[in-house]
């Protein structure tokens, strides 16, 4: 059965010119690891990097582990999400 809780309720972009400089190719890949982290801090470290806001829906309590290698911000996002069983 599909998840229905939001993991976002709202995913804005920090300003224009801030996140379109992130997304173009100059961005820089990020190596990190988590063990047993909650989630929703995750969503939020992950948001502080990648510029944007992040609200994260009280039902998500869960922790989480991964191994983040040469990714962008975006796609780490979007890993950490989707495999959580989450959508945003």
């Amino acid at each position: 059965m599909r998840r229905v809780a939001w993991v976002m309720a709202l995913l804005l972009l920090w300003g224009a010119g801030t996140a379109g400089a992130q997304t173009a190719a100059g961005q820089g890949l990020i190596d990190m690891e988590f063990d047993g982290a909650r989630l929703a801090d995750v969503l939020r470290v992950l948001g502080e990097l990648g510029g944007y806001n992040v609200i994260v829906d009280a039902s998500v309590q869960e922790q989480v582990s991964f191994r983040l290698h040469g990714m962008t911000v975006d796609e780490a996002l979007e890993m950490v999400i989707r495999t959580s069983g989450y959508s945003y």
